[in-house]
């Protein structure tokens, strides 16, 4: 059976991320997204310690659409290596599931 899958990502700013959301629904690969601005992320690149403000993503898709999910992010995502994690779940409301399903296929 399908389960729902979220799908964390990070990006630069809100207009890239909404970006990446418009596109993901207009191509039915997800249901639904939620954005949360002014995120300070810290992380090793390239030897360094960085310092970034970063808004993040996490979109609500099906585990079966996962892999499409993540290609169409990389083919639009600004960044080298975007922070991509899908995180399937094993409990989730039923009404919500079945909307989510209703959404995409």
């Amino acid at each position: 059976m399908d389960t729902l899958t979220l799908i964390y990502i990070t990006i630069d700013n809100y207009e890239g991320a909404k970006k990446i959301i418009e596109e993901l629904l207009k191509e039915k690969l997800i249901a639904c997204a939620n954005i949360f601005c002014n995120v300070t992320s810290m992380y090793l690149w390239q030897g360094e310690v960085r310092s970034e403000s970063e808004v993040i993503v996490i979109v609500k898709s099906l585990s079966t659409l996962a892999h499409d999910v993540i290609a169409k992010i990389k083919s639009i995502h600004p960044y080298e290596i975007p922070g991509i994690i899908a995180i399937p779940t094993d409990k989730v409301d039923n009404d919500f599931y079945t909307w989510i399903c209703g959404c995409i296929n």
